[in-house]
């Protein structure tokens, strides 16, 4: 895994939406926000960024709870679906490059966690995969993992 140290993912007016999401279609989600963001009068001015913050195994199917995070040209209204975020920065981050399916996030999430735990760095926060491209259910990615900068 080639990671880079030292990394920062910042920007502002963001729209938050957490929700649950069947695992194989998280790509499906992620390009509907893409295609269905104008509906909110918003336009996207960076990339898409997506968290797994849980997985969720059912007996026929892979439930993942995630957050995702999009900049936009405006602030607007936070209400019971969307919450307008001023500011999004992750500090002191380590990130790889991640080309994969949309639905195999959390692998990627565990193996960049592991491999920041055996080089002696503290996790922070979950992983956050900045979308770049996206087709159908294939994704290029930056995945970001914020640590704690402290060398004790």
């Amino acid at each position: 895994m080639n990671v880079i140290e030292n990394q920062q993912l910042w920007f502002d007016n963001a729209l938050s939406y957490r929700t649950r999401v069947e695992k194989n279609s998280l790509g499906d989600m992620i390009r509907h926000i893409y295609d269905n963001i104008s509906v909110l009068g918003l336009e996207i001015t960076d990339s898409v960024v997506v968290s797994v913050f849980e997985e969720t195994k059912e007996p026929k199917q892979t439930i993942l709870g995630i957050e995702i995070i999009v900049p936009v040209n405006k602030s607007f209204e936070s209400n019971c679906h969307y919450v307008f975020k001023p500011h999004f920065k992750l500090e002191n981050a380590v990130l790889c490059k991640y080309c994969g399916k949309a639905s195999d996030f959390p692998d990627a999430s565990k193996r960049l966690s592991e491999y920041a735990l055996d080089k002696g760095y503290s996790p922070l926060t979950n992983v956050y995969f900045s979308i770049k491209q996206i087709h159908g259910d294939e994704v290029v990615a930056n995945a970001y993992l914020g640590i704690d900068g402290n060398l004790l």
